[in-house]
């Protein structure tokens, strides 16, 4: 069984490690992945050894907060009103929500735009409530549980008791060191509980994270001043250091927060999606209806305000529909009779009736939901690595600090003096801006190809592309349009005949040649009965006839002809015509201007990949290459030690895509589930990898920036908060230190975020 949860309480890297280990020890539990960016863990187990109980309770013995994501029969919702300019949209009211059957309480403030709904979910689903209040014109989202109130509050009882600790100094009132001990200690078991219950956490799970870092010196300074208190210790209090220290921290984590929150909103969207209605017709009545029962050819009703629930074509009807969630494209289209609409889509105005052609397993946005939860899920090599150091990075401060106290003492300085400059390197080190340098760009990166209608399946692949050397394009469907055309027609047999084959045997083609041909013949009876074999890289026979390019017959003609025959007899000839795609020369130019080496390879015969690749100035070119042909060509330039990405449609050329570093299949969204290539291209061609390409440069060009920042900081700020200059007069604060740590993760979210505006 794979469930998801969701959890709460992860400040870094390390506190996903201490999630990850915790749960692969655990008897029962037989694959993890924790992301620390979408807050979340998706788990597989044995139901028969486990339950979803037992491992929400294990996750919360490690220290931290979970819950199942499924449907709970409770609602909250947060309210945005939509541009409304049909007669569907009206006022949601408490009254319209509880009249639905099923839905027990409805509470609406219009205020702060948010809605609480309590529903029996046997009787309605969450998105049959979704459905209705989109018909009533507004847009519903999840509200997530705001932290920003209870962080703030937090840190203003932290700053407030500092204060008053300070003032304290300066008075002379009997008791007074231990009334600033109880208000220190009361900030910690407040202010800085997380820290202290994280710390426990990760050493339980025998790692270490930024929370360890700061429990420990606020710690050892509420313990410092609580000897001399009580006179153990000669030396002077400084209860106001940890008490400034934890409220300094949370101060760069609130930050740090919301700024994450608004990162990863897109795809906790899309991994929130759970579009399960549909609109039937039963006689004359509407009847609503679980999208996953039906199956395809099933006609379904779409109206003003409903977000399509499956993949169809129009049988009848118009509307405008809104496809800016799934592609990037803010203007309304125009959809009739005719045309597909991908699942997603929202509808406008109007409304369509439609037939399924995908079942909602294999729909497109079920293939985004599901791209978003596996798009995290393979780190990229330049990840691994950071999150090695960051592993180790504690362990490592901590002794820095013991030796940086040792070392001071040793020197003559006094205790407090020693443990101030221990102190401050405890928490000036940030191993938060170490672990979340790569997750946080690669979440905004992926985020930027979702919207922009390209499914990253891999997070991974983002990496292997920019270091790709070597391009194989496919020339069918890639380089060019795809969309063939029968231009002319020779038949020398019996027209009704040779059409009649070509219709019946090309029915249920996905090749673009097969397409057109069954376009142009489509008119003619069909032929039933004929047994029929794809024959990969030469066409198809059925029986004694076969279909394939005419050279099978001894011709030899310049444009693409296609001829239909037996071995002995050519019975006809269809001559096509496929465009150059208009972006075709940009993208070459893109890729010559990074140094790859282009190499275009094709089934076609060699006239015609010539030309091709004589028009865009490709200088390597196969031609009349078979899929295995294909597959060994991959290899051979793996074998050379070439980093390969093969471009294709990802259906015809699985085979050599499998094989490459990474594939990027060009294909339309209603193909995105019958392709499994790392990378698909689901809206456009290649103008869209010519933007993955800027995309990927960028996200390379951020992480470093990020990891720079990240090790940097902590190679220049330790040796500050040490002491190492302090006899110029340099060096930091515990409390100062702990502000400075916190503003080191906010700089790194900032400048992951840049990539949003790629």
């Amino acid at each position: 069984m794979r469930k998801v949860f969701k959890i709460s309480g992860m400040t870094c890297v390390n506190c996903q490690r201490t999630i990850q280990i915790g749960l692969k020890k655990t008897k029962g539990v037989e694959d993890v992945d924790v992301s620390l960016v979408l807050e979340r863990a998706i788990v597989s187990f044995d139901e028969n050894i486990l339950t979803k109980d037992d491992i929400v309770k294990r996750i919360k013995e490690l220290g931290y907060d979970a819950t199942v994501v499924e449907e709970t029969g409770v609602l909250n919702l947060y309210l945005d009103k939509v541009d409304c300019s049909t007669d569907s949209c009206a006022l949601l009211t408490k009254e319209d929500l509880e009249s639905l059957k099923g839905v027990k309480k409805a509470v609406l403030d219009n205020i702060k735009q948010t809605l609480y709904i309590e529903y029996d979910k046997d009787v309605i689903s969450a998105e049959d409530i979704m459905a209705f209040i989109r018909s009533k014109g507004y847009e519903a989202s999840v509200l997530e549980l705001d932290k920003t109130r209870e962080i703030a509050l937090k840190i203003a009882f932290g700053i407030i008791t500092g204060i008053l600790i300070m003032a304290l100094n300066y008075t002379h009132i009997l008791y007074k060191d231990y009334i600033e001990m109880i208000l220190a200690i009361l900030v910690q078991v407040y202010t800085a509980k997380d820290f202290y219950k994280g710390a426990i956490a990760s050493l339980k799970a025998k790692t270490g994270n930024m929370d360890l870092l700061v429990a420990l010196g606020s710690f050892v300074s509420i313990v410092y001043s609580s000897l001399v208190v009580f006179g153990l210790l000669k030396g002077n209090t400084f209860f106001e250091t940890p008490t400034f220290l934890v409220s300094f921290v949370l101060i760069g984590k609130l930050i740090e927060y919301r700024l994450k929150k608004k990162a990863s909103a897109y795809l906790k969207n899309i991994t929130s999606l759970n579009l399960r209605s549909a609109r039937v017709l039963k006689g004359d009545e509407e009847v609503v209806v679980d999208s996953y029962s039906l199956k395809e050819g099933d006609i379904v009703l779409f109206k003003a305000g409903d977000r399509v629930s499956l993949d169809i074509v129009v049988k009848e009807g118009s509307a405008y529909i809104d496809t800016s969630f799934i592609n990037g494209e803010f203007e309304p289209v125009l959809v009739k009779e005719g045309d597909s609409v991908i699942s997603g889509s929202l509808v406008k105005s109007g409304y369509i009736k439609g037939v399924v052609v995908n079942i909602a397993e294999k729909s497109f946005i079920n293939e985004l939901v599901r791209a978003s939860n596996l798009s995290l899920e393979k780190k990229p090599n330049i990840q691994q690595i950071a999150d090695k150091v960051s592993s180790y990075f504690v362990q490592a401060i901590i002794l820095i600090s013991s030796f940086v106290f040792v070392v001071w003492k040793i020197v003559g300085v006094p205790t407090q003096e020693a443990l101030n400059y221990a102190v401050s390197t405890l928490v000036i080190s940030c191993p938060c801006a170490m672990g979340i340098a790569v997750p946080i760009s690669v979440m905004v990166a992926v985020s930027m190809a979702f919207k922009n209608g390209i499914l990253i399946k891999n997070a991974s692949a983002l990496e292997t592309l920019y270091k790709a050397d070597t391009f194989v394009l496919d020339k069918t469907g890639t380089l060019t349009e795809g969309t063939f055309k029968v231009v002319k027609e020779d038949i020398e047999d019996d027209k009704e005949k040779v059409c009649s084959l070509v219709k019946s045997i090309e029915r249920f083609s996905n090749h673009p040649i097969g397409k057109a041909l069954y376009e142009h013949c489509k008119d003619y009876k069909d032929i039933d009965n004929l047994k029929c074999e794809e024959i990969e890289g030469f066409g198809i026979k059925c029986e004694d006839i076969y279909i394939t390019d005419v050279s099978f017959w001894g011709k030899d003609i310049t444009k693409k002809a296609i001829g239909i025959g037996t071995k002995e007899k050519l019975m006809g000839v269809f001559y096509l015509e496929d465009a150059i795609s208009p972006y075709a020369k940009d993208f070459i130019k893109s890729l010559k201007q990074r140094n790859k080496q282009v190499i275009l390879c094709s089934g076609d015969t060699e006239n015609n990949v010539k030309y091709i690749a004589n028009a865009l100035g490709i200088e390597n070119y196969y031609a009349s290459m078979s899929p295995v042909d294909k597959s060994n060509l991959i290899k051979d330039l793996k074998a050379k030690n070439h980093i390969v990405c093969m471009v294709g449609d990802g259906i015809n050329d699985a085979k050599a895509m499998a094989l490459a570093d990474v594939g990027i299949a060009v294909s339309k969204a209603l193909d995105a589930a019958k392709v499994s290539t790392d990378i698909v291209i689901s809206n456009g061609g290649l103008e869209k990898i010519i933007y993955l390409l800027n995309l990927t440069d960028k996200f390379m060009k951020n992480v470093k920036q990020n990891l720079f920042w990240a090790f940097g900081y902590n190679a220049v700020m330790i040796p500050f908060a040490a002491g190492l200059f302090s006899k110029y007069g340099l060096y930091v604060e515990p409390e100062f230190a702990g502000l400075i740590m916190g503003f080191s993760s906010v700089s790194v979210v900032l400048n992951a975020m840049r990539l949003s505006k790629a």
